[in-house]
């Protein structure tokens, strides 16, 4: 399956959309299981998910503030790709 893998990138001039769908499969991988309104009220799963994103991505995001501090969200608009607008 890699050596596979391998020769399609290196046969293809434009690897755009692989590299677009394993950041989405690594994002997916982190967020999915800590992506849960119920989880956030306390905001305990979310510096987890700031903790995660640190260590793993080496990136620097205040989920905790701006997910506690958005009025629009609700249970009704958690699903993986709902916006909430």
């Amino acid at each position: 399956m890699i050596y596979q893998q391998r020769n399609e990138l290196l046969e293809t001039d434009d690897i755009s959309e692989t590299i677009t769908a394993m950041r989405h499969a690594v994002l997916t991988k982190i967020f999915a299981p800590m992506f849960r309104p119920t989880r956030w009220r306390n905001g305990g799963t979310l510096t987890g998910l700031e903790r995660v994103l640190a260590s793993d991505l080496q990136m620097a995001a205040p989920v905790a503030g701006v997910v506690l501090n958005e009025p629009t969200l609700s249970d009704k608009n958690s699903g993986p790709y709902h916006r909430g607008r």
